[in-house]
């Protein structure tokens, strides 16, 4: 069986290091509260993550950036 990737999460704002999460703990983000990015493209719901990690471009990495920024940076609040 293939090995999963790494997440490595930025979150903005606030914490401006990066965490490396097992790709199980992707179910935890909060995907319905904040924006969620995973290699540049707007993921809405967890099973939206597993679809997109799930195409041929994504399946073999070693890892995925992941950017969780809250919604009032992007909608102005």
């Amino acid at each position: 069986m293939p090995e999963t990737p790494k997440l490595r999460v930025r979150r903005f704002p606030g914490n401006p290091g990066e965490e490396v999460l097992d790709f199980a703990e992707a179910r935890e983000l909060p995907f319905l509260e904040v924006f969620v990015f995973v290699e540049g493209q707007r993921v809405s719901t967890y099973e939206d993550f597993l679809q997109m990690v799930a195409q041929p471009a994504y399946r073999d990495k070693e890892s995925l950036e992941v950017m969780v920024m809250a919604s009032d940076l992007i909608s102005g609040g």
